[in-house]
């Protein structure tokens, strides 16, 4: 059992060191600064690739957009057109009985004006 556990103890010991040292805040901090110029290096090298997806994709933006301000502009030109109808019609059926009592009103005055002798 000693010969089993000498030869686990020095391996144990260079795991723990290899955990510390990757956990260790310098080595993350290494590992961020070389992730992010990794990154900068590779949009370097594809930025053709890059900008035309951002173009598309800001393309697509604009043309969903235009889409839903065309829908929304069409229904409001709907819904305005059916309160337009709505509106005409109520003038329209006020205009008939304005001309109604118009045509009452001046048959009945014209016939009381014409017998007291007030001219019209």
């Amino acid at each position: 059992m000693a010969a089993g556990t000498s030869v686990l103890t020095p391996l144990i010991t260079a795991l723990g060191v290899a955990v510390n040292f990757l956990t260790s805040p310098i080595t993350l901090v290494c590992l961020g600064i070389g992730a992010l110029i990794a990154i900068g290096v590779l949009l370097y090298k594809n930025w053709e690739t890059v900008k035309q997806f951002f173009i598309d994709l800001w393309d697509s933006f604009k043309m969903t957009i235009q889409q839903f301000v065309d829908w929304v502009t069409e229904v409001w030109t709907s819904i305005k057109d059916f309160f337009a109808g709505i509106w005409q019609g109520i003038k329209d059926v006020f205009a008939v009985v304005a001309e109604w009592f118009t045509g009452i009103f001046q048959a009945n005055f014209g016939t009381v004006f014409c017998l007291s002798g007030m001219p019209l």
